[in-house]
């Protein structure tokens, strides 16, 4: 049986459309006001992100001085190597941004914010809070008060109040939680491109 021409066409759209929707998005929050990228602007004071996405999701964030030395989506092993996250993220409330040169170098360290509740004692979580939606969806909250510079051996972290960064450029990628095949089947999923630019 053929389908009329229109009835194909919508459903062609509806395809589209479905592979379109992200599994996740992600919002700025300062002084209530929300803000959504590629390019945010923010006072010098603390700010709040919020991811929302699918359960069994963490999220890595790479971010450097530079524009240029962040790669093409088809290269984020470049920045998201494999064990070289911040997995024990010690405040959890600051990004770590690589200096100048540090990711040509194969220095860097990325963000690697997921969820540890009360109950996992262990660890320390790149969230301060977990919010399930109606919908079972779930948004993650982490509030941002520390900016640091990785200079490829440590951090060091002012307030975001008297740092001196104007310009922050990022890539922000989706972490499936793996089931098997440990680190090595981690993957970066749906990334996107920000700029965050302090005034």
């Amino acid at each position: 049986m053929k389908l009329p021409l229109a009835p194909l066409f919508l459903l062609a759209c509806t395809a589209l459309s479905a592979q379109a929707t992200p599994a996740w998005t992600f919002w700025i929050e300062q002084n209530g006001v929300i803000q959504r990228g590629p390019a945010i602007r923010l006072k010098r004071a603390p700010f709040t992100f919020h991811f929302k996405g699918l359960p069994e999701n963490d999220f890595g964030v790479a971010a450097t001085v530079k524009a240029e030395e962040l790669p093409d989506f088809d290269h984020l092993e470049a920045v998201f190597r494999v064990g070289n996250g911040l997995l024990v993220d010690q405040p959890n409330t600051k990004i770590s941004v690589s200096d100048e040169g540090i990711v040509a170098k194969g220095w860097s360290s990325w963000n690697m914010w997921a969820w540890h509740g009360p109950e996992e004692k262990e660890f320390i979580s790149g969230f301060q809070k977990r919010t399930p939606n109606k919908d079972g969806s779930i948004t993650y909250t982490r509030r941002i008060d520390q900016l640091c510079v990785d200079d490829g051996t440590k951090d060091a972290c002012t307030p975001v109040a008297t740092s001196e960064f104007t310009k922050v450029y990022l890539i922000i990628t989706r972490i499936p939680f793996v089931k098997e095949g440990g680190l090595k089947a981690t993957r970066w999923l749906e990334p996107v491109r920000v700029t965050l630019t302090f005034e």
